[in-house]
C-alpha cells in the first residue's frame, strides 16, 4: 500500500509514503512516528520562509529509509534522525538549512547519494 501525501503531516502508521506536490512549512513538516516506513519525496520540495525551529522531516524509529527529497530553508535540519536504528537516508537534496542532514544517537544509519550545499554544516553525525 502506498499512501500520497500532499501536505505536512505526521506518519503514524508503517508504510509507504509519496509527496505528490511542493510543500511550504513553517514549523516541522514530516514527523515519522511509526516504524517501518519508506518516504519517498518524489523529486517535491519542503520549503521554508523565514521561520525558526524547523525541521523539514524529522524521524525517530526503527527501519525507516527517506529519499528523493529536497529540503531547503530549514532553521534547524533539513532531514533530522534521532534516537533510531536502522535508517537509510538517500538520493535527497538539502540546500540553505542550518544543518543539512543530522544523525544523532541512531545506530545503523547509512546515509549515501545525498547533494547538500549551502547549509550551515552539511552532513552531522556527531
Amino acid at each position: 500500500d502506498e499512501t500520497e501525501i500532499y501536505g505536512c503531516q505526521n506518519i503514524t502508521r508503517t508504510g509507504s509514503y509519496t509527496l505528490m506536490q511542493n510543500i511550504s512549512s513553517t514549523g516541522t513538516c514530516m514527523e515519522i512516528l511509526s516504524d517501518d516506513v519508506v518516504f519517498d519525496g518524489n523529486g517535491y520540495k519542503i520549503h521554508y520562509g523565514n521561520t525558526t525551529g524547523n525541521i523539514g522531516i524529522s524521524v525517530n524509529n526503527s527501519n525507516v529509509l527517506i529519499e528523493n527529497c529536497t529540503v531547503i530553508g530549514a532553521s534547524d535540519a533539513g532531514i533530522y534522525v534521532g534516537q533510531s536504528h536502522n535508517i537509510i537516508v538517500r538520493k535527497n537534496l538539502v540546500y540553505q538549512n542550518v544543518a543539512g542532514i543530522e544523525i544523532e544517537n541512531s545506530s545503523f544509519a547509512d546515509v549515501y547519494e545525498n547533494e547538500t550545499y549551502e547549509n550551515t554544516a552539511g552532513i552531522l553525525v556527531p
